[in-house]
């Protein structure tokens, strides 16, 4: 178990045993969002006019409540702004991580920040977003 009570299995993704259901709330919104997902994890500086979203989500009482957060920094890796929220209940970490996802995306919507890279730590959700 993590120090911040969140259980791991040996692959490194958070467990969950149980699923709670919850809000999933919220409406749909849809526009024109530019971004690209790297395919390294490395720090690297910005090329172009591109901001980059990172974002992360963390579940509490095996997935009966959750967290997100995200950041976006500009090229000199500035932090331009930054969300943390509480979620509702989740049954995965890939639910999380998806849900973390659409959050960031809707913020830095929001915030106008429409040409990012997009950044986060769920491989299969990142692989999943790369290819939509």
């Amino acid at each position: 178990m993590r120090s911040d009570g969140v259980a791991m299995k040996p692959n490194g993704k958070n467990s969950s045993s149980k699923y709670n259901p919850g809000k999933t709330g919220g409406k749909l919104v849809t526009c024109e969002v530019n971004f690209h997902v790297p395919a390294r994890q490395a720090w690297q500086p910005l090329q172009g006019e591109f901001f980059k979203l990172n974002f992360d989500g963390v579940c509490f009482d095996n997935g009966a409540s959750s967290g997100y957060g995200a950041v976006i920094h500009n090229g000199n890796g500035e932090v331009m702004a930054t969300i943390s929220a509480k979620g509702g209940a989740v049954r995965d970490s890939e639910e999380l991580e998806v849900m973390a996802c659409r959050k960031a995306l809707e913020f830095a919507i929001n915030a106008s920040f429409m040409d990012v890279i997009l950044e986060g730590d769920n491989a299969l959700v990142m692989e999943t977003v790369s290819q939509a």
